[in-house]
């Protein structure tokens, strides 16, 4: 493999992590750094990946770190509706 492929692959697998962050932070709400890391199955990721995905979260904007080492998401910009936490109903499936 060249360099320039494994780059190209190290970058997917990091973005792909840092969504990974932000859709359990959306699901969950703001979470402890550790829980956020065992909820994320992070332990089955490579090594340094959960520190690499949450740097990257907040480099971009898409995670925000808060005191007591919780990461949330940041808040919503003005006339953009708010998708920190989407809440939806159990229906039961159609018979």
């Amino acid at each position: 493999m060249t360099a320039v492929r494994r780059d190209a692959r190290a970058a997917a697998v990091l973005a792909a992590e840092t969504r990974h962050l932000v859709r359990v932070v959306r699901a969950l709400g703001p979470l402890p750094r550790a829980t956020l890391a065992r909820a994320a199955g992070s332990a089955h990721w490579r090594e340094g990946g959960f520190d690499a995905a949450v740097r990257e979260g907040i480099r971009q904007g898409q995670l925000r770190e808060l005191p007591f080492d919780f990461i949330t998401l940041p808040p919503p910009e003005p006339n953009e509706p708010d998708r920190r936490r989407v809440r939806t109903k159990h229906r039961p499936l159609p018979r």
